[in-house]
Order: C-alpha cells, then structure tokens, then sequence
C-alpha cells in the first residue's frame, strides 16, 4: 500500500506542481496513515503535518472539517508518541474549530473530540477533567442517537468507569461498567 500511495503522491505533485492541492493532500494523509500503523511515528508526524500545511493554505483561517481532521490526526500521533501535552493541544484546536464549524447542535465529530480529551486527561492522571470531557462526550452521544443501544455510548460508558476505578471509587465505576455491558448485550445479544 505504501508503495501505491507514495507513487500517487508523485503523481499528484506531477500533475499539480507545487500549488496546494487537495489531490497531493490525500495522498501525503494515507502515507502518514501507513506509518503510524507501523509504529513509525516520526514519519507519520511528517507526512500529516505537511498534509495540514496544505490544507491551511488551501483553506486559510477559515475553519474546515479537513483542517479539523488533519489537527485531530496530530493529536491522535502526539497522543502515540506520549506527548500528551502537544497531544492535547493537537485536540483542543480540533475541538474548537468543530464547534466553530457545527455549532451548538450535536455532531460525532465533536463527540470524538470530547472523548480524545478524556482520555489524554486520563492518561495524565488528571481524572477530574477526564470525567468532565467523557461525561460531556457521553451525554452529546446519547442526544445524537437517542435511547437506542449504541456502542458509541457503550464505550463512554466504560471509559467513565475506568475513571472512576483509577480513582477508588469502584460502585460507581461498577454501575459504569454494567450499564456499557449491556448496551453490548442489546446489541450483539448474550453470547
């Protein structure tokens, strides 16, 4: 695969020059995929930054859901990397420009980002912050899809109880626990 993107990338460069083009953009953002599959950090960090650069320059300030993707992905390498505090800086830039971009009104994509800041919050031990962005994620889940069984809202649920076990409080992480486990019984049954 790395093989075909990397000719893609040649071609598009060919076939566009150095203007920004968003052709040469998805080419350098499956690449930077490929290596972060890999464990290749480094060069996965190279190859979205330079698709971001891209994008800013084809979309300027203005915010764009490309834009917010491709600074969501930066966090998603920083987070890999263990550098939670660009990491978080990475999400919270992509958090800000979806809500510019969607509003008030719920959207998954401003779900996700709750959750990523969750769990960077988590991962720096920080709980108090990482239960406020996974119960904000949650609750913008459960408008989104309503009271039907939904592994989105099943995974903040667990999410908010690994919190709550981090920190002793394990009734609470418990009933977490339980509610996430039977969403996934309404969905995949009991086997």
């Amino acid at each position: 695969a790395l093989k075909y993107f990397s000719d893609s990338l040649e071609m598009n460069r060919q076939i566009h020059g150095e203007a920004p083009h968003p052709d040469v953009v998805v080419s350098l953002y499956e690449i930077g995929n490929i290596f972060w599959a890999k464990g290749d950090y480094n060069r996965a960090l190279k190859y979205f930054t330079d698709s971001l650069d891209i994008y800013r320059q084809i979309y300027g300030d203005a915010p764009h859901p490309h834009v917010a993707v491709s600074l969501h992905e930066l966090g998603n390498i920083y987070r890999s990397k263990g550098d939670y505090i660009r990491a978080l800086k990475y999400f919270t830039d992509s958090l800000e420009m979806k809500r510019q971009i969607h509003g008030d009104a719920p959207h998954p994509e401003v779900a996700v980002s709750l959750h990523e800041l969750g769990n960077i919050y988590r991962s720096k031990g920080d709980y108090i912050r990482a239960l406020k962005y996974f119960t904000d994620s949650l609750e913008m889940k459960r408008q989104i899809h309503g009271d039907a069984p939904h592994p989105e809202v099943a995974v903040s649920l667990h999410e908010l109880g690994i919190v709550y076990n981090a920190k002793g409080d394990y009734n609470r992480a418990l009933k977490y626990f339980s509610d996430s486990l039977e969403i996934y019984k309404q969905i995949h049954g009991d086997a």
